[in-house]
C-alpha cells in the first residue's frame, strides 16, 4: 500500500494558491480602478484648468488691451473676455473673476512700470468622480492665473487710418518702400493699396489690409504679399496724451541770431539765415526757406499754435530730441496750417528718448475744426542723407506725402489717416534708443 500523504498535501497547497492568486487578481483589479478613476479626475480638472487658463489669459490680454488706449474700462474689458471664453461668474456656479491693474502678485506687482500691467485670477470649485470614494473630496478648487502687459512692442510701424478711400495707401513712380516691420491699412476698399509706375513696389515683414490690393503690384523685391479681409483697427496711437497748449501772448520763445529770423503774431516766426530755436508755443507757426539757412531746434516740445511749419527753398532743420504739436489757434490767419518738411540733404530730426511724448516726433492735433478735418496735405520729405527718427502722427490730414530716411535711420513709425510715398524710403525698428520698445505699444502676456 501506497502512502499518498506528501501528494495530498501538495494538492491542497496549490488549492490555497489558487485562492492567493483569486484574491491578490481582487486586489489588484480594485488598485487598477482607483488608478484608472484618478486618472480620470485628474485628466478632468488638468482639462478644466487649460480651459480656465485661456480664458484667464484671453481677459488679462483683453484689460491690457484697454490699457494701451488709456480706457477706464479695462476691468470691464477683462471680465467680458473671461466670460466669452465660457466662465461667466454667478451665484450657483462659484466662479469668481478677479482683476487687478497693478497686479497684488509678485513680481509685477512692485514692478516700476506696474500699472502697466492686468493681472486676472479666474477660479471655481470642479467635482471629482472617484477621489470623493477614495479620499472625501467631492470638490477641488482649481484657479488659473494670467498677467499681461500693455507696454509690448507693435509688430507695425505704419497704419493707415482711412476706413474707405480706394488708395489709401498708394505709392507710385517707381519708389520703393521698404519696412522691417508691418504694414496695416484699414481701408474696407478693394483698391485700398495702390502701385503704380515701373519698379515702384512695397516690401514689409507684413502687409494686412482691411479690403484689398488694386492688383498692380509689380513684386521688385520678394517679401509679404498682402493679406486682404484682416480685423479692421482703431488708432493705435488714440491714447496718447497731447501737450498742454499755452495761449499765444507776449511774442515765440527766443531764437539766436536775433537778427536772423522775424516775428509777426499772425503769419508766425521767418527765418532766412541760420538760426538756433529755444522749445515752446509758437504763435502762427514757423518758417524757414534758402539753401543757406539751418535751423536748429533745441530739444524739448515745439507747439505750432496756427500756421504750421514750412521748411522749404533748400533750407535744412535740425533738432535731436523734439517734437512738434501742430495745432489751432482762432486768432491767427490762417488759423491752422500743414506741416511741410521738403528741406535740405541734412535735415536731422528725432524724437525725445523719454518723458510723455518718448518716440514723438510730430503730433497732430486729433479736435481740429471741422474744416481742417481731412483738407490738409501735410509733406515730410528728403533725400537718402535725411533722418526722420520718431513717430509721424496725422491721424485727421487729408494726405501726408513721406520720402525720407536714409539706412542710419532707427526707426520711423507712421500713422496716418491716407498715406502716399512719394520717393524711395527706409523704415527701421531699432527701438533700443527708447528701452527697445515701439512707441505703439501693443497687449502681450507676461506670465
Amino acid at each position: 500500500m501506497k502512502n499518498r500523504g506528501p501528494t495530498s498535501k501538495l494538492r491542497h497547497f496549490r488549492r490555497a494558491q489558487e485562492g492567493q492568486a483569486l484574491v491578490l487578481t481582487a486586489l489588484a483589479l480594485v488598485v487598477i480602478m482607483l488608478m484608472a478613476g484618478l486618472g480620470v479626475d485628474v485628466g478632468y480638472l488638468r482639462y478644466q484648468k487649460q480651459q480656465m487658463q485661456k480664458a484667464a489669459d484671453a481677459g488679462a490680454l483683453a484689460g491690457a488691451a484697454a490699457l494701451v488706449y488709456l480706457s477706464p474700462k479695462w476691468k470691464v474689458s477683462a471680465v467680458a473676455d473671461v466670460a466669452a471664453n465660457g466662465f461667466i461668474a454667478t451665484p450657483s456656479n462659484g466662479i469668481t473673476i478677479s482683476a487687478y491693474n497693478p497686479p497684488i502678485d509678485p513680481p509685477f506687482n512692485t514692478a516700476p512700470d506696474n500699472f502697466n500691467y492686468v493681472e486676472v485670477v479666474v477660479s471655481q470649485p470642479q467635482p471629482t468622480f472617484f477621489m470623493r470614494v477614495v479620499g472625501g473630496f467631492a470638490v477641488v478648487p482649481v484657479t488659473a492665473r494670467s498677467v499681461a502687459s500693455a507696454a509690448g512692442s507693435a509688430s507695425g510701424c505704419i497704419y493707415v487710418l482711412d476706413p474707405t478711400q480706394a488708395g489709401s495707401y498708394t505709392i507710385s513712380g517707381g519708389a520703393r518702400l521698404t519696412a522691417a516691420c508691418g504694414l496695416f491699412i484699414d481701408s474696407r476698399n478693394p483698391a485700398a493699396l495702390v502701385e503704380n509706375g515701373s519698379g515702384t513696389c512695397t516690401k514689409a515683414t507684413y502687409i494686412g489690409i482691411v479690403g484689398s490690393d488694386s492688383g498692380s503690384e509689380n513684386d521688385c523685391f520678394p517679401g509679404a504679399q498682402p493679406v486682404s479681409d484682416i480685423a479692421p483697427f482703431a488708432d493705435p496711437l488714440a491714447g496718447l496724451q497731447p501737450p498742454a497748449v499755452p495761449a499765444c501772448a507776449g511774442g515765440p520763445p527766443t531764437w539766436s541770431p536775433p537778427g536772423n529770423c522775424s516775428y509777426n503774431p499772425n503769419s508766425g516766426l521767418h527765418c532766412t539765415h541760420s538760426a538756433t530755436l529755444n522749445f515752446g508755443t509758437y504763435c502762427g507757426g514757423i518758417n524757414a526757406s534758402g539753401s543757406n539757412t539751418t535751423i536748429t531746434f533745441l530739444s524739448g516740445t515745439y507747439v505750432l499754435e496756427g500756421g504750421g511749419m514750412h521748411i522749404v527753398g533748400g533750407a535744412t532743420a535740425n533738432g535731436t530730441g523734439v517734437t512738434f504739436y501742430n495745432t489751432v489757434n482762432a486768432g491767427d490767419s490762417p488759423a491752422y496750417d500743414k506741416i511741410f518738411i521738403n528741406g535740405g540733404s541734412n535735415t536731422s530730426l528725432s524724437a525725445p528718448t523719454s518723458g510723455p511724448l518718448e518716440g514723438i516726433l510730430f503730433f497732430q492735433d486729433r479736435n481740429l475744426p471741422p474744416g481742417y478735418v481731412h483738407t490738409v496735405n501735410d509733406t515730410i520729405s528728403g533725400d537718402s542723407n535725411t533722418n526722420f527718427v520718431g513717430t509721424l502722427y496725422f491721424p485727421l490730414t487729408k494726405q501726408l506725402n513721406y520720402t525720407g530716411g536714409s539706412l542710419a535711420t532707427a526707426y520711423t513709425v507712421i500713422v496716418a489717416y491716407d498715406l502716399t510715398i512719394t520717393g524711395n524710403s527706409m523704415i527701421n525698428d531699432d527701438y533700443s534708443t527708447i528701452g527697445g520698445i515701439s512707441p505703439i505699444h501693443s497687449a502681450v502676456l507676461v506670465q
